[in-house]
């Protein structure tokens, strides 16, 4: 029956702390006419301060036990014994007298209603600042009250504190464990300036609801050279104040800096909030790990929007990333000089890649990789020169047929308009997935066709070493692969056959040039237009070494020609099509074929 009463009398307190005035989230203060904390009364409470009244007599066995988060009861002198008992099972928690005597440890203001610390006196280094003294709640801690101590190494800020005043705890270099408190609003210019200097591993966890704290980008600034990471909740009140200051300049990474936080979990990444169109905006602002594989922490409300300029920059150690669906944009030299970064999951979601981002990029790779793209990038930094996007990033680019992202690219080499085609391909081309891709580089361009301006698949460039080679068809309602760009094959020694899908209309500028051992070719029935010297020394040296080879019918091979061929280069000269070119050449008599060279003066 005891024990029932004390479990109701605990359930009542509970309640009652809710309209407690001088009651905060993590305290409770029991009601004045309490006299007796049965057995078992708060046990497993989620509490981190316990405020007894003078008149409580009894207290029972576990009456406190079983919490992680208890930290300190205030109970009268009588009972300080029962501590242990009281206490079991947690393992933070400790017994403070209502009466004891502070005046040794710190000097402080009696206000009408409060206490205000001015200056620890004591020489502890871990040091719990009462909740209550004189039987009034402490709730500001003075300007410079722990200033130039270097001894504290810790200290418990109870809850009930609502400011830290300017250079509170200024210079405490070897001060890394800080307790704050929820109920905390206000941080002073220096408050923790130089604290755990030098000491980067240590964290302090900020309460949600700050309101004011020094964020100028100078030596005012509260955390000012303070080496711990500030740990707070992603879309705080905290988090937004802490982004939200004067001296932010993104060319300057130290004017900002020191303003970086992080979440719990995501201790290697920092981050801020700016404002876009009114909505914050989550920037992952710098990543400070080592690991070879790393995965951009995806948790509720930590995704960030944007992964800022040079936020990994130069992470030489970085071989493999993950990056979560949310993020929109990737900046300026981001993964800039990650010269060891060869796969990379890129979400659907992302829209902008500023200028150098992967530039050198996989510089340190002995093998092949890609970058698979998503397919709605809208914003790509591709200007033929070394601010792109991809300079000089081994990289290959790999992207859906017909995407937002193929034609962005596509585009952006149209637009631009190099003065040297051959030379600034590489900056632009991609492939598509598939093994029967991977060797094939591609490229979208407008041409006309029967008069009307339509979107045609170029191949640009081949880049394998295979003998035989079928190059794939374009899919269905997809943009038609239409033309072979120039010099796509150009000096490919090791082909020997090769199969041209149909709807490739053109065969551009040496196409196929000196392609010697080239002899086998399945033409598209579709093919119209061949320009200058596509087929130059085609097969020749396979021509030279066969000459008396009568299982290779003494060097003779054969191209069949497709039926509407509208127009080839003949003028008697080294820009010929077939120039050097020691094939048969035939066709269907009848032919658009026929007729087309036949006009020309070419002869069968």
């Amino acid at each position: 029956m005891m024990k029932r009463m004390w479990i109701a009398i605990s359930i009542l307190t509970f309640a009652l702390m809710l309209s407690l005035s001088m009651a905060c989230a993590d305290t409770l203060i029991l009601p004045e006419d309490t006299v007796e904390i049965g057995d078992d009364a708060f046990y497993g409470t989620s509490a981190t301060t316990i405020i007894l009244p003078e008149h409580v007599t009894t207290i029972g066995d576990r009456a406190f036990g079983n919490s992680n988060t208890l930290c300190t009861v205030y109970v009268p002198d009588a009972l300080m014994s029962r501590e242990a008992a009281a206490l079991q099972g947690s393992p933070n928690a400790h017994f403070v007298s209502l009466s004891q005597d502070w005046s040794a440890l710190f000097n402080f203001t009696e206000n009408e209603n409060s206490v205000t610390i001015d200056k620890y006196k004591g020489t502890l280094t871990e040091v719990i600042i009462p909740g209550i003294i004189n039987g009034k709640p402490v709730t500001v801690i003075g300007n410079g009250a722990f200033q130039n101590n270097r001894n504290i190494t810790a200290v418990v800020i109870p809850e009930g504190v609502t400011q830290i005043g300017n250079s509170a705890f200024y210079d405490c270099n070897n001060l890394v464990d800080v307790s704050f408190p929820s109920t905390l609003r206000v941080l002073g210019s220096s408050a923790f300036a130089y604290c755990s200097y030098r000491i980067s591993t240590s964290r302090f966890v900020l309460p949600d609801l700050l309101e004011s704290i020094a964020c100028t980008g100078s030596t005012s600034d509260t955390f000012h050279d303070c080496g711990a990471i500030k740990i707070v909740t992603p879309g705080s009140p905290t988090a937004l104040l802490l982004s939200d200051f004067s001296g932010f300049n993104t060319v300057n990474e130290n004017a900002y800096k020191k303003q970086w936080f992080t979440f719990d979990g995501c201790e290697d990444c920092r981050y801020l909030y700016f404002t876009e169109n009114g909505v914050p905006a989550l920037y992952l602002m710098k990543y400070l790990g080592t690991a070879a594989e790393f995965s951009i922490p995806a948790a509720a409300n930590t995704v960030p929007d944007v992964i800022a300029d040079n936020a990994f920059r130069s992470c030489a150690t970085l071989t493999k990333l993950t990056i979560p669906e949310g993020v929109k944009t990737i900046g300026s030299y981001a993964f800039y000089e990650c010269t060891a970064l060869t796969d990379i999951t890129f979400p659907e979601s992302l829209a902008e890649l500023g200028s150098n981002a992967f530039t050198n990029c996989g510089q340190n790779a002995t093998t092949p990789f890609s970058f698979r793209l998503p397919d709605h990038i809208s914003s790509v930094s591709m200007t033929n020169s070394t601010t792109d996007t991809f300079s000089n990033c081994k990289a290959v680019r790999i992207v859906t047929p017909g995407s937002d992202t193929a034609f962005l690219f596509s585009e952006k080499f149209r637009l631009n308009n190099p003065p040297n085609p051959d030379a600034a391909y590489p900056y632009y081309w991609f492939t598509f997935p598939g093994s029967q891709h991977e060797d094939l580089r591609y490229l979208y361009f407008d041409d006309t066709v029967n008069s009307v301006s339509v979107r045609v698949l170029h191949l640009i460039k081949y880049l394998g070493s295979a003998a035989s080679v079928s190059i794939p068809a374009q899919a269905e309602s997809l943009p038609v692969l239409g033309v072979i760009e120039a010099k796509a094959f150009q000096g490919n020694t090791a082909l020997t056959s090769l199969v041209i899908p149909n709807g490739v209309t053109r065969f551009g500028r040496a196409a196929f040039a000196d392609c010697s051992f080239l002899t086998d070719i399945a033409f598209p029935q579709t093919l119209k237009v061949l320009e200058e010297n596509v087929f130059s020394g085609c097969g020749k040296v396979w021509h030279q070494q066969n000459i008396n080879n009568t299982e290779n019918n003494n060097g003779v091979y054969t191209f069949h020609l497709p039926p509407n061929i509208e127009d080839f280069v003949y003028q008697n000269s080294s820009l010929d099509t077939f120039h050097d070119c020691p094939a048969n050449l035939t066709w269907d008599p009848g032919s658009t074929t026929s007729y087309t060279f036949r006009n020309k003066g070419y002869l069968q």
